[in-house]
């Protein structure tokens, strides 16, 4: 016994060290695995947001590979664009695909389209006269267009007036007045125009052809075949079946989810790409009711990415339909089955 209290130090550092040259040496082998913190994403997200004068529309498919692909509605300085949700639209509401969504309104536009199809009335009714030998439906018709004109101009200049004393209180910002102003020049332009076809018409100048007149009418309905065109284009359907999201606290104005699928996206570092092997390597999420199966194929993807300052390749795994659906977003502990390896090995990538 007293031997044993003098050298029990000694003995155990020697049958440490024994144990380790077995581990080292030896044939055993133990399985590697990996572990890491995911973010559960839908199969499929498409959603749209604002930026400054303009929307954009972003479609993301996490199924066959991280893709993005955007469309942009750009609306010029100073318009007033309205938002208008299609009735029944709301979150958690389920949509099929081609459901309308929403429509853009433009006031530019609008006023663009109202003025062309009084351009439209105004030739009908220079057409009837040419052919009837009659001016008085024309004069009428630039008359009744002047008056509509000079209303709108009375409304914009009251307009104009009002949001001045609110700028200059600094109630509003620099840009809504700058709308104001705009619309208060386009009506004092529309006004000046309507003048000019009642001079037109009443001082006795020879009307215009029919045939110069059909020419006029085409340019103009071709100018507005495209408004209207435009104007269908802001319109925006359902790209895929799936569920509404409007959160008030995201910055996306409306999202659509795929329903029928999730995936959990995994950062895995990139000194720890290598260990993982695509044919063989398994996945198992933590997950309620989870039976420890690593039955999960792994999708690395080639590229690498910056998050938190870290560089990491994004893995794809699969949710199985066997679980429940997963609130978005909602953070899961994935466990990587990557190969068998020697102790020797495995101290190797631990501590090494």
């Amino acid at each position: 016994m007293v031997f044993l209290d003098k050298h029990i130090g000694k003995i155990v550092v020697l049958v440490l060290l024994i144990l380790f040259l077995i581990a080292w040496f030896g044939p055993f082998t133990v399985k590697y695995e990996l572990n890491y913190t995911g973010k559960v994403y839908s199969a499929k997200k498409w959603s749209i947001k604002q930026e400054n004068d303009q929307y954009i529309t972003e479609n993301r498919n996490f199924t066959d590979g991280i893709s993005t692909s955007q469309q942009n509605y750009i609306f010029e300085r100073g318009d007033i664009v309205e938002l208008e949700f299609s009735e029944g639209i709301k979150n958690n509401a389920y949509v099929k695909k081609d459901t309308p969504l929403l429509e853009f309104r433009s006031y530019l536009l609008e006023q663009q389209l109202a003025d062309l199809k009084s351009q439209v009335n105004l030739q009908l009714a220079t057409t009837r006269a040419e052919q009837t030998g009659r001016k008085v439906s024309i004069v009428l018709e630039a008359e009744k267009n002047l008056k509509l004109m000079q209303q709108q101009l009375d409304l914009a200049e009251k307009n104009f007036a009002r949001s001045e004393q609110l700028y200059q209180g600094e109630i509003i910002p620099a840009a809504e007045f700058q709308v104001v102003e705009n619309e208060l020049a386009l009506a004092k332009t529309n006004v000046e125009l309507a003048k000019q076809r009642i001079v037109s018409v009443t001082t006795g100048r020879k009307v215009e052809s029919i045939g110069e007149i059909n020419a006029q009418m085409n340019v103009i309905e071709t100018q507005l075949n495209i408004l209207n065109e435009k104007k269908r284009n802001y319109n925006v359907s359902a790209p895929f079946e799936g569920e509404v999201i409007m959160d008030a606290f995201s910055n996306d104005l409306i999202s659509i989810v795929d329903t029928s699928a999730q995936v959990v996206i995994v950062p895995i570092e990139v000194e720890e790409r290598s260990f993982i092997n695509a044919k063989s390597s398994r996945a198992c999420l933590e997950l309620e009711g989870c039976d420890d199966d690593f039955d999960i194929v792994v999708h690395l993807d080639k590229k690498v990415n910056l998050v938190d300052n870290r560089q990491v390749i994004l893995a794809k795994v699969n949710v199985p339909e066997r679980h429940k659906r997963l609130d978005e977003g909602l953070l899961v502990n994935c466990r990587i089955m990557c190969d068998t390896i020697s102790i020797r090995e495995y101290i190797k990538r631990k501590f090494f």
